[in-house]
């Protein structure tokens, strides 16, 4: 009896630490079940709707932008253990259908770590309620105007400047002040968290809060589309925290500081229900042409057993998303890599990391290192600090130890928000400064600056310089975070070409492998070599699909070695996956950026299995697929193929210090103010309305005539000072053509918006010039631009006055 006694006492002890255990799923919302919910994909809601009549299904929502719509039946249950097959066959024989299918309750894990009992983990932590109790070494850093922000914890933000504040290294950080200094907080960016929903009356988030950017996809009853997450449990502050790290308002003595605390924040609520494949693809496109950047911190259960990827109507997502969203842009889709990794999980087998769209994110220690909890994959592209330890023994040593400083439920603060859950957000913050630094950026443009900026934290094992000169790394994909680079290259960044596939097609293997052993397949890949519209010269993403079967699923290991003898591990064995279940996979190594694909490829599948252990059987390796995403380009010495190699520690300590110095060393020019910004769409909008019609009558004019300036014109245009003597003493021919025309009307803008714009970043124009005044003076240009019209117009009739005309023409031209 005493012994039953001392035994609950021992667990109501170990119970009081732990602040609210996630609320456990109820039947409806248990992951595993079939779904009364049914997607279909055909040409219009219309065909839709006689789909759904024709076959008794009833039409209840579209995703529009897929042409997908949700079905349900009157005969299907709401919840079942046992697909309702017949009636997706009934679907797919109507010849109007591409695709249907029956929506299944996914399991998505959040990938926090620390505060609540994350129950991915084998140990809860606890809630440390007296901030003083954590171990800090106080430090001071400034803004751009030399004043310290008076935000509560705004010292302990470690991760944002590093100044050995929880005795970690100095210069672990995201390197965001020199950012901040010059003007940089987000300020016109969007980003939304796709989570349990955003407490958005926090005082720290409250004013930078975007309603538009949100939404509740888990109350079909909420009218108002309001995200706040249900605060009877703790378990549901994971979204609200994700929201402060990336924009928790700055100066105002609350909490922390925001990385781009300028932004706009969003949340969509997504977690806190049901999860399906339809709802995903919704959030994920949701507002796409106004939301810039998608915040998401879960995934599949990290638990070393599951190999899941999105399904078809996200995955669909993704690509509409890339392709459409941010006005052709494309959006940025931020995501976690997962916590797994104290349970030997691997994050190659979960396919959000290992999506192209997505740019997978690693947690660092405040030394630099991966915490215990971090997975390993050749998808992950980037590493930012948050904290956690490199051992699971450490980390219970460092229960007092602050993680990430942000935003909690009920206008609450943390100082120990941890996990891979907290490095997409801070990650999202600086993709936030990058597109303030320049908004024209696309979706890969961004991801190439994330991995030509980023820098070896530190050295030790594990480190491949591949075939183009990128640092890689399973742990840390190209290197840590840094701001004030990624800033920079935006700020000076040429768009790069548009991005090409090259797919090899089903290659068909059959080949069986024995415990312990590996089968190779070589093949030279030229099919993505001339001149046509798949020929790349520098890669970008590489995919390959398996199909494999085991009897142990976890003892599957899977190589890929590119013609510059990079090696990606992109599934490692895993001591946790029992399944039997065939590999049927589509895996991503990011390890081969910019190498040139031309050569030999090697393909490599091992079966790890132990020989003479019990269920230790041959493998069936069945085929293979490869696609190959990037670009081409011209110059041919750009792309020319080295060999990959390991650095030692000598050379990564070299590489180390070069980017460290030149990190340090960068120069970065100051924000344009937002309404500068919007003053130039203003003068786009109104020059585009105005100057087609000259340009149309130009084209009238000239069209497929060339000439020579005279001298008289030439020595008029040099002495009214309108041409420099270069120009003046040029006599080439000039012909005009609807390119031509195009140019010509892109240069006009160009001046036009630099003569009005430009001077406003001098202080003493800026001071003179008033918004009223600068607002009369485009007006009057561009009544300017509309009597031109008229005038040429009218001397379209005359041949006679044709370098009269000319002169005008290049009079106005040369002077705006």
């Amino acid at each position: 009896m005493r012994t039953r006694l001392t035994l609950a006492l021992m667990l109501s002890v170990c119970l009081s630490l732990i602040p609210g255990l996630p609320t456990t799923p109820s039947d409806t919302q248990a992951p595993g079940y079939f779904l009364n919910t049914f997607l279909v994909q055909v040409e219009d809601r219309q065909t839709a709707e006689r789909v759904a009549r024709d076959n008794g299904f009833l039409l209840e929502a579209e995703l529009p932008l897929l042409n997908m719509y949700v079905l349900t039946h009157p005969d299907v249950t709401s919840r079942s253990r046992r697909s309702a097959d017949d009636y997706v066959s009934k679907l797919m024989e109507d010849n109007r259908v591409r695709f249907a299918e029956q929506q299944v309750a996914l399991k998505r894990v959040k990938r926090s770590h620390g505060i609540v009992y994350d129950k991915q983990l084998e140990f809860p932590i606890r809630e440390v309620a007296n901030y003083s109790a954590f171990y800090r070494v106080p430090q001071k850093f400034s803004t751009r105007d030399g004043s310290l922000f008076d935000d509560e914890f705004f010292k302990d933000q470690w991760y944002l400047q590093n100044n050995e504040q929880t005795g970690g290294k100095r210069d672990i950080d995201l390197h965001v002040m020199p950012v901040w200094q010059q003007g940089f907080n987000g300020l016109g960016v969007r980003v939304t968290t796709l989570d349990d929903g955003v407490d958005h009356e926090h005082p720290d988030i409250r004013n930078n809060y975007d309603a538009r950017a949100s939404a509740d996809f888990n109350d079909k009853n909420d009218k108002k589309n309001d995200p706040t997450p249900d605060k009877s449990s703790a378990a549901n502050s994971h979204g609200t925290r994700c929201a402060g790290e990336i924009a928790a308002e700055a100066g105002n003595g609350i909490c922390g500081v925001g990385v781009a605390f300028r932004s706009s924040i969003g949340g969509i609520r997504i977690l806190d229900g049901v999860v399906t494949d339809e709802l995903e693809a919704r959030a994920l496109l949701y507002e796409h042409d106004y939301i810039h950047i998608y915040s998401a911190s879960w995934g599949p259960h990290d638990d070393g057993k599951t190999m899941e990827a999105p399904h078809t109507a996200c995955r669909e997502a993704f690509r509409k998303g890339v392709e459409t969203g941010r006005n052709g842009l494309g959006n940025l889709y931020i995501w976690a890599t997962g916590n797994g990794g104290s349970d030997d999980d691997h994050c190659g087998a979960d396919g959000y990391v290992g999506s192209i769209e997505s740019i997978s994110v690693q947690s660092l220690t405040d030394h630099g290192d991966k915490p215990f909890f971090g997975e390993r994959c050749c998808s992950t592209m980037i590493a930012v600090p948050t904290g956690g330890e490199a051992t699971k023994k450490e980390e219970m040593n460092a229960m007092y130890k602050i993680k990430v400083v942000t935003t909690d439920l009920n206008g609450g603060c943390v100082e120990n928000f941890e996990g891979t859950s907290s490095a997409a957000p801070l990650a999202s913050g600086v993709y936030a400064l990058v597109l303030q630094a320049n908004p024209n950026l696309t979706w890969r443009d961004v991801q190439h600056i994330t991995a030509k900026a980023a820098r070896i934290p530190i050295g030790g094992d594990g480190w491949t310089i591949n075939g183009a000169g990128y640092h890689v790394n399973d742990k840390f994909g190209f290197g840590m975070m840094d701001a004030t680079v990624m800033v920079h290259l935006a700020q000076q960044w040429v768009n790069k070409p548009q991005q090409r596939v090259c797919e090899s097609g089903e290659k068909t293997v059959d080949a069986n492998i024995s415990p312990g052993q590996c089968h190779k397949v070589e093949f030279p890949y030229q099919s993505c070599q001339g001149d046509d519209a798949t020929s790349i010269t520098n890669l970008e993403h590489v995919q390959l699909h398996v199909h494999a079967e085991a009897a142990r699923r976890g003892d599957v290991e899977i190589y890929l070695e590119s013609p510059a003898s990079t090696r990606s591990l992109l599934i490692k064995r895993r001591m946790n996956d029992d399944s039997k279940e065939a590999i049927d996979f589509t895996f991503l190594t990011v390890h081969n950026w910019e190498e040139n694909p031309a050569g030999t490829w090697v393909i490599e599948v091992c079966n790890t299995a132990s020989e003479g252990h019990h269920d230790s059987k041959p493998m069936h390796f069945t085929s293979w697929a490869l696609t190959m995403y990037g670009y081409h380009d011209d110059d041919k010495k750009k792309s020319l193929p080295e060999k990959a190699k390991r650095p030692d520690e000598s050379e990564l300590q070299t590489i180390m210090r070069r980017e460290y110095d030149f990190s340090r060393s960068v120069t970065l020019k100051r924000a344009v103010d937002l309404d500068t910004v919007k003053k130039t769409e203003e003068i786009k909008k109104e020059f585009d309305e105005k100057a087609d019609k000259i340009l149309g009558t130009m084209s009238h004019l000239f069209q497929g005539r060339s000439f020579k300036l005279n001298d008289l014109y030439k020595n008029k245009m040099y002495n009214r000072g309108l041409t420099s003597p270069e120009i003046a003493d040029d006599s080439s021919d000039v012909e005009f053509s609807d390119e031509s025309l195009a140019t010509l009307k892109r240069e006009l803008l160009e001046a036009l918006i630099s003569r009005e714009i430009s001077d406003l970043e001098k202080s003493h124009i800026r001071e003179r010039s008033h918004d009223a005044e600068r607002h009369h003076e485009i007006t009057r240009l561009l009544d300017d631009l509309e009597h031109y019209y008229y005038y040429y117009y009218y001397y379209y009739y005359y041949y006679y006055y044709y370098y009269y005309y000319y002169y005008y023409y290049y009079y106005y031209y040369y002077y705006y």
